[in-house]
């Protein structure tokens, strides 16, 4: 395993990628990984939510974006504001929502 393997964010931005390619076999791994690497340690919940952005699955984007939320690990938050990778967000009400219970400006 190298050290980008260890790293939850280089897996979940990984498996991201994969998803928009169309190469679900590889973001299912993305995702197992991410699995096994929180047997192991903390395993921020936003690595699985942009596995799941990349698959198209808002569902589960935001079931992760949640548990992000009530787990205060929120100092990546910020980023929603401007990074295109949460374009595809935008227009869904719960978005909006998230956004006011972090307290930004939806």
């Amino acid at each position: 395993m190298d050290d980008s393997q260890d790293n939850p964010y280089a897996v979940g931005y990984f498996g991201y990628a994969c998803g928009l390619a169309g190469r679900r076999a590889e973001a299912d791994r993305a995702l197992l990984e991410l699995k096994e690497l929180a047997q192991h340690g903390y395993v921020p919940p936003l690595a699985n939510a942009f596995v799941f952005l990349g698959l198209g699955q808002m569902d589960d984007v935001f079931k992760w974006l949640d548990r992000a939320f009530e787990e205060r690990d929120c100092r990546r938050f910020a980023y929603f504001l401007v990074d295109p990778i949460f374009d595809p967000l935008r227009s869904d009400p719960r978005f909006g929502e998230l956004l006011r219970r972090v307290g930004l400006p939806p």
